[in-house]
């Protein structure tokens, strides 16, 4: 994995690992000591739900054993992995973490079914129905309450899309005020809606939902509650995003790309509602750094990498797929109207994005955490 991005990438990066099988968990040490990954990541809907909806075969899906579940006691088993490396090693500690996508497999599938028996929605309003809110909810407490059991404090409960989902995660920290939740948006899920969303390119898990869902995780962003917002990047070309027929919700991969909206996005709806700029930096830069062991990112000062982004707060325009530099061939946000834009973009110094366009050659480095700041 290592050696196929090597040389490609315009921006530094990292992974995050799901470990799906057994032995997985066991490599937890090796992969933290070795390779300086220090996120992990659970996808708790994958056990009787495929990743783009109904899987007859969860086995091959995933790839694993038929003496193997990915179930809540692989869950479980998982967070005692990860914290017993918490544990090994201790000066790492805080910057090991555990990220949940938080969606429960059996209501989803229960849902699902209702939904495509009544036939009376279609599109994404029938993909959110078929992946009900409660679900999220459901998922959000069941990890809480074994992040409680296993002992593991540092949990990601990601890009939860709806009032039920961040009211479950608000609950959870009040009943275990011991673990360090942190509780992230999409900016996706933050700017569209079910019926705003351009067409079926809008598919993604969780599902894009109702303008009250939107409007509740606005509230959660403004009074702090949510920690930060980010893209969820996914994007597939058109003719792997879309099954046939193409108007089939169910058929069509979940994901889209969502990078180049993140901070045009933000500051457009979130300058409307009030959100400071310093809330927005720390929301997109400084708080996702602290945690995923990023320290030489996050902050402009002395030490830390000259990554800036330029954007210009007054400049309006339309959202066109065709002008985008991404090869995905949609976006969910098609012609929406957004009235910020960043112009230009520094790695390390390096100008790497020159009056919207993507200039020289790749110089993304992979980043062994936690970086190191000398």
């Amino acid at each position: 994995m290592l050696a196929a991005a090597s040389g490609r990438a315009h921006v530094d990066y990292g992974f995050h690992l799901a470990p799906i099988s057994r032995a997985h968990i066991g490599e937890i040490p090796d992969l933290i000591e070795r390779f300086g990954v220090t996120s992990f990541k659970i996808f708790m809907f994958y056990g009787s739900h495929g990743l783009h909806g109904r899987s007859a075969d969860q086995n091959a899906f995933l790839m694993v054993g038929e003496d193997e579940r990915y179930d809540y006691a692989h869950f479980e088993f998982v967070m005692r992995g990860v914290q017993a490396a918490r544990e090994r090693f201790p000066d790492l500690a805080g910057q090991i973490s555990l990220s949940l996508h938080c969606e429960t497999a059996e209501i989803m599938t229960a849902y699902t079914e209702l939904v495509e028996q009544a036939g009376e929605l279609t599109g994404l309003a029938a993909y959110s129905a078929s992946r009900p809110q409660h679900s999220e909810g459901l998922a959000v407490s069941v990890a809480a309450y074994l992040a409680h059991e296993t002992g593991l404090p540092t949990i990601n409960l990601l890009h939860l899309s709806s009032g039920k989902a961040v009211d479950a995660a608000v609950r959870m920290s009040r009943a275990f005020p011991h673990i360090g939740f942190r509780r992230e948006v999409t900016v996706g899920h933050l700017l569209a809606d079910i019926t705003t969303a351009h067409g079926l390119g809008g598919k993604v898990n969780p599902p894009l939902r109702p303008r009250d869902d939107v409007e509740a995780l606005w509230e959660y962003v403004l009074d702090g509650t949510v920690d930060r917002v980010v893209s969820d990047h996914a994007c597939c070309r058109e003719e792997v995003k879309f099954g046939e027929p193409e108007d089939d919700v169910f058929l069509a991969r979940a994901g889209f790309g969502g990078a180049e909206y993140l901070l045009p996005g933000l500051l457009t709806e979130g300058m409307k509602r009030g959100l400071p700029l310093g809330r927005i930096a720390a929301l997109t830069s400084w708080n996702p750094a602290r945690r995923y062991g990023l320290r030489t990112k996050g902050a402009l000062a002395p030490g830390y990498d000259a990554d800036i982004a330029l954007v210009d707060p007054g400049r309006t325009w339309t959202v066109r797929a065709t002008e985008s530099e991404s090869a995905q061939d949609y976006t969910p946000f098609e012609g929406f109207e957004l009235t910020a834009q960043v112009t230009d973009t520094f790695l390390r110094g390096h100008h790497i994005l020159r009056a919207g366009k993507v200039v020289g050659d790749p110089v993304g480095a992979y980043l062994r955490r936690p970086t190191r700041r000398d």
